[in-house]
């Protein structure tokens, strides 16, 4: 190969230097009068030196206080030829090495790349979004689980789960601004403020999959799956929006079963302790809903009452 093209990866994982060399010498270290200067302390001010011999590049380590590896092999020969896609550590830098005509994979199809480089996800959207779905909560946990009419609870709950969206949501946006330069901060809370209230929806559903079954394992399943669909979307979203992954998707799917397990596993530990006040559960089986079919009262009085004693 007549070029040779270097991939030089940026801090913060961010966006890559690619380095050409087309006059046969590419010197490489810590040096400011190196070709290639790399800011790693394990790096010596003179470490490496490209250079072209008979149509083909080769690599030469010049000092030698850390191993330098060759696509993970060491290098212990003064020179090794170089064949494009070849991977090189010097320190705790990884470069990749190329010939210019080395293929490259097709363009990824950008998502709603109009919509996020216009900026329509401003603030009012945002905020109003998170302002409705916090208040359709609201009124869903009012109804559903409230025994005394109070609406204090709710809305504690609501001020507590806006604060905890508009957080992680900010915890994105940051690194999103570190590794891409775009911190689509009101996109990450509109991401998060939908997958919020999907998660209000399908929660009662695992509850009544419980209760219409009379399964404790079943709702166990169900809480599990809901738990794992909702985490995997909000972290695909957030993915998408602060990183350049190739599979966002299978990404926050492995994550969030490892997390949903994990807790799991920590909630069943250790036997729930004995509670000595009843319970409260508000769920009540609809009236659509014929599980067992209709009894008669005196069919369950007439069962429970005791066989008359013999004389």
């Amino acid at each position: 190969m007549d070029t040779l093209i270097v991939n030089v990866p940026g801090r913060g994982a961010r966006g890559a230097s690619l380095i050409r060399s087309t006059d046969g010498n590419l010197r490489l270290g810590r040096g400011f009068h190196n070709d290639i200067v790399l800011d790693d302390p394990f790096v010596a001010a003179e470490q490496l030196r490209f250079v072209r011999d008979d149509h083909s590049w080769y690599v030469e380590v010049l000092e030698r206080t850390n191993p330098v590896l060759l696509n993970g092999s060491p290098l212990r020969d003064p020179r090794a030829r170089l064949n494009s896609g070849d991977q090189i550590t010097v320190g705790r830098t990884d470069l990749s090495v190329y010939d210019e005509a080395h293929p490259v994979d097709p363009p990824r199809r950008l998502a709603f790349s109009s919509w996020l480089s216009a900026h329509r996800v401003g603030p009012w959207l945002a905020l109003m979004v998170l302002f409705v779905v916090g208040g359709l909560d609201a009124l869903a946990e009012f109804l559903t689980q409230s025994a005394d009419l109070d609406w204090q609870k709710p809305a504690y709950g609501v001020l507590f789960s806006a604060a905890f969206i508009a957080v992680w949501a900010a915890v994105w946006a940051l690194l999103g601004r570190a590794l891409r330069h775009q911190p689509h901060y009101f996109a990450h809370l509109l991401v998060s403020a939908l997958v919020s209230f999907g998660m209000t929806l399908l929660l009662p559903l695992a509850a009544l999959a419980e209760f219409a079954s009379s399964s404790e394992k079943l709702g166990e399943i169900a809480t599990f799956g809901v738990a794992v669909l909702g985490l995997s979307v909000l972290l695909g979203l957030n993915l998408f929006l602060a990183t350049n992954l190739r599979r966002t998707a299978r990404t926050a799917l492995l994550f969030s079963v490892c997390v949903a397990g994990l807790v799991y596993l920590g909630s069943h530990h250790e036997d729930a302790p004995f509670q000595a006040e009843p319970v409260y559960s508000a769920l009540v089986l609809p009236p659509f809903m014929h599980v067992t079919g209709e009894r008669p009262i005196e069919d369950f009085i007439g069962s429970a009452a005791p066989a008359p004693a013999d004389d």
